[in-house]
């Protein structure tokens, strides 16, 4: 399993942090002010970040344009939400995270993560994809910070 990861300080709470992102999550203009590589974002079922909420996204990700649904499993508002892609995706991306802690009264920890069902070989022979990943979600951590402290 190859585990990519990010994480930053924000100078918010937890809960400024994860309503900032539920907005990015609830129209198609707020997710490509996220990152310029959105494209599209829509609820096929239920709102953004419930758990059994389906989603259908668009990104462009190492020069691809990527497109798919994607299921809500595990949201713990202000705290934790996961999803995965269905399938056929989820047989290589089995889940994605997003964790909000809070470090102390003025600060909270938000880590992003991808899991990738695939090992050193893959690791290998997609360097180049691995790295354009986690400089995708390094570029999204840091624009979150942005919109989270008013700065975007």
């Amino acid at each position: 399993m190859i585990v990519i990861e990010h994480s930053i300080e924000i100078n918010s709470t937890a809960e400024k942090v994860y309503a900032c992102l539920l907005d990015i999550f609830g129209s198609s203009e707020n997710y490509h002010s996220w990152h310029p590589d959105h494209r599209d974002i829509r609820w096929i079922r239920g709102k953004p970040f419930e758990n059994g909420s389906i989603g259908y996204a668009e990104q462009y990700l190492h020069g691809e344009l990527h497109r798919g649904k994607f299921i809500c499993t595990n949201v713990v508002p202000n705290s934790y939400i996961e999803y995965r892609p269905v399938f056929p995706a989820s047989i290589f991306i089995p889940k994605l995270q997003f964790i909000f802690e809070m470090k102390d009264n003025d600060a909270c920890i938000f880590t992003a993560r991808n899991y990738l069902r695939a090992g050193p070989l893959f690791a290998k022979l997609a360097k180049q994809q691995i790295a354009d990943t986690k400089r995708h979600i390094s570029e999204e951590g840091e624009n979150l910070k942005a919109m989270v402290e008013g700065q975007k």
